[in-house]
């Protein structure tokens, strides 16, 4: 059942591009398909390392076992980054016509270095002499700088490696000068420079594929590409467009000492040992610089602890908002608020924390904080202002999600409350920011702060001669059949009419009435003025438009052009002759 679970892992589809995912998988197909000779040598291993007796008589034929199984271990790695197994794809940038040779070079390297370690045990125990041992030092170094200069030259079929001959030519010259410093007798020279070169260019290669794997995972994170990514970001409370917060942080960490890692190692294989040590001194003691002490681990851990500590507030965010307070008695507005608060009282706390394990003393920070005080207070006046009217706002609450206000020429729906700024969403699908000073300080009108009732007013006019008793007990019907009028409430009105005025065309009447959702006053309005004309037709009430009498003072004089001259101007303009009538 576990095989089974393992190929249908290494069958699941993978998008293109995705190195972590396509290696995940990559390794899943490889391992299973070298499941029977890496569980074979296991079991030899195993047997050997736990009974002495078995490997006690041959000891090379137990270090043979170890290096076949080291050895088949590293072929999976190579093949799941070169040259997957099926059925899983190629999922590299690299083009497959260099991946492919590049795979099969580096798997004859590994065997040479296999093949290297051998004969060193071979010369361990005695079983080879010095003269055979130093003939096969010089083969083998011999194929394998050929097989490192074929690799090296290999690259430059890469795209934008193939106008580059300086570096492969530097690391070939580089080479062969190790060749030939162990010919003429510098043996240790030669090993520097060899192992150097070789090691050197596996850790530059790990550590471009580690930076790509670690930018598409963190990249699959942002985006919820996988399920097991999808229910990440839903335990931590994020939504389909939210960033996983801190994450840039935690980007900038890993690739940080990743490349300090290889940094290291690079200057530990060429022989630099004192300078790791003194670079460590100073990653762990730290240096001042103009009487300020820096301790580069301690501030990497304060960005490790900043990370953990805004993943952990957005989580319970997540959980505030979706789970411990829906039991509660609270309305939405104030759970939103309270939500809202512990955020930034949370982050607030999170930014404390990191700075005080990057061990920066907050003495320091209170004079650096009252010498800019005065002007912080005048340059940035307008946003401390914004951010104390947010605070208010979040406490007293005027205006709440989903409230319908009205701020001075803006009507619309309030979608977000933040802590500078408020976005109001109009009733034409678009979003409007409001600094949360105008809300404060300015004339706001919450349609919808206590309730959802509102009052429509529907201003009709009949024509002079109506009867205006009938006509109020048309309006009284039509307000009451409508369901979303209010009726029977002791705090508000009933339906009423009024007789207003004397038009100049019309008698004016106007229909007031509370509905219960004054969301929808304009299709309650629509849907009353259509009652209103269905009724008034049916009664045989008139609906008068205005009409104008003209008066002309003195004679009319109207000319009549003869038809002749009309049939004149008619031909010259349409381009037709036509008869006179007269000499017909």
């Amino acid at each position: 059942m576990q095989y089974r679970r393992l190929a249908q892992v290494a069958a699941m589809k993978v998008e293109n591009g995705d190195v972590s995912a396509g290696l995940v998988q990559a390794l899943v197909a490889c391992a299973v398909s070298y499941a029977p000779v890496l569980l074979t040598l296991g079991g030899i291993s195993a047997y050997v390392a736990i009974i002495p007796r078995a490997g006690g008589d041959l000891p090379f034929v137990a270090n043979l076992v170890y290096g076949l199984l080291a050895y088949f271990i590293v072929v999976v790695g190579i093949r799941s980054l070169l040259s997957p197994c099926r059925p899983a794809t190629y999922y590299l940038s690299l083009s497959e016509s260099v991946a492919r040779p590049l795979g099969r070079r580096s798997r004859m390297l590994l065997l040479l270095a296999l093949i290297w370690w051998l004969v060193q045990e071979l010369r361990a125990e005695g079983l080879l002499s010095e003269v055979m041992f130093a003939l096969t030092r010089r083969a083998f170094d011999l194929i394998w700088v050929l097989n490192v200069i074929w690799v090296v030259w290999l690259l430059r079929r890469l795209h934008d490696w193939r106008d580059k001959w300086t570096a492969p030519l530097l690391i070939s010259l580089a080479l062969f000068a190790g060749l030939v410093a162990g010919w003429i007798g510098y043996a240790n020279l030669e090993r520097l420079i060899i192992n150097g070169v070789s090691v050197s260019l596996l850790l530059f290669g790990l550590a471009l594929v580690a930076s790509r794997f670690f930018a598409d995972l963190f990249s699959g994170l942002d985006e919820g590409r996988y399920r097991w990514q999808k229910a990440l970001r839903q335990a931590i409370g994020l939504k389909d467009e939210e960033y996983v917060p801190g994450l840039y942080w935690l980007r900038l960490l890993v690739k940080l000492l990743l490349w300090i890692a290889v940094a290291l190692l690079v200057l530990s294989v060429w022989g630099a040992g004192e300078i790791n040590s003194d670079i460590l001194r100073y990653f762990t003691e730290g240096f001042e610089v103009a009487g300020v002490s820096i301790v580069p681990g301690q501030l990497l851990w304060a960005i490790l602890a900043l990370v953990v500590l805004l993943t952990l507030t957005r989580w319970f965010k997540g959980r505030l908002e979706s789970k411990w307070l829906l039991n509660s008695r609270m309305e939405h507005s104030a759970r939103e608020a309270l939500v809202t608060t512990f955020g930034y009282v949370a982050v607030a706390l999170s930014v404390i924390v990191a700075l005080s394990i990057a061990g920066i003393q907050f003495t320091n920070l209170a004079i650096i904080a009252g010498a800019l005080s005065v002007g912080i207070g005048f340059g940035l006046q307008n946003v401390i202002n914004n951010f104390v009217s947010g605070i208010i706002m979040l406490v007293e609450r005027p205006v709440k999600s989903g409230d319908r206000i009205i701020v001075g020429g803006t009507e619309g729906y309030v979608e977000r409350i933040s802590i500078r700024t408020t976005t109001i969403r109009t009733l034409e699908r678009a979003d409007v920011i409001v600094p949360n000073s105008d809300l404060i300080s300015g004339q706001v009108t919450n349609l919808t702060l206590r309730n959802t009732w509102g009052r429509i007013t529907v201003p009709i006019g009949v024509a002079y001669g109506s009867k205006v008793e009938r006509v109020i007990e048309i309006l009284h019907e039509v307000a009451n059949n409508h369901p979303e009028v209010i009726r029977g409430n002791p705090q508000l009105s009933e339906p009423y009419a009024l007789f207003l005025s004397f038009g100049d065309s019309a008698l004016m009447f106007e229909l007031r009435a509370f509905i219960r959702e004054v969301d929808r006053r304009q299709r309650v309005i629509s849907d009353i003025n259509r009652a209103i004309d269905a009724a008034f037709r049916e009664e045989g009430i008139e609906i008068p438009f205005p009409q104008r009498d003209i008066n002309f003072r003195g004679p009319l004089r109207i000319e009549r052009t003869p038809l002749r001259r009309r049939q004149a101007g008619g031909a010259r303009g349409g381009g037709d002759e036509e008869a006179d009538p007269a000499n017909m």
